[in-house]
């Protein structure tokens, strides 16, 4: 990713949609439905992504590549984790270097 970012910043991208491009096949578009505060472990804040996709396409667990417009593309380990009305939902869990925006978070 080009950008530092934590988990205020990925709250304002609920409703986005991210690109993900599985290895020798065609990208398909997963949907940001929930950001999950999973608490600090000394310096580092730690987050889950919860992404909605299509019934039609399923992505086994592993290591894809995401693009995001705001903060551009990097390699995310996406794992299934069930099925809601549109179609199946992945989670991509964090566990990163505090940064200032969650820093002023805890105060």
């Amino acid at each position: 990713m080009s950008k530092q970012w934590g988990y205020t910043t990925a709250r304002e991208w609920i409703g986005d949609s991210v690109l993900v491009q599985p290895e020798g096949e065609e990208a398909l578009s997963l949907r940001l439905v929930k950001v999950i505060d999973k608490g600090a472990a000394g310096p580092y804040e730690q987050f889950s992504l919860l992404f909605s996709g299509a019934v039609e396409r399923f992505l086994r667990q592993g290591l894809y590549r995401v693009e995001h417009p705001s903060v551009g593309s990097a390699l995310w380990m996406l794992v299934p984790v069930g099925q809601d009305e549109d179609g199946y939902v992945y989670e991509a869990a964090f566990s990163i270097s505090k940064t200032a925006e969650s820093s002023k978070r805890e105060e």
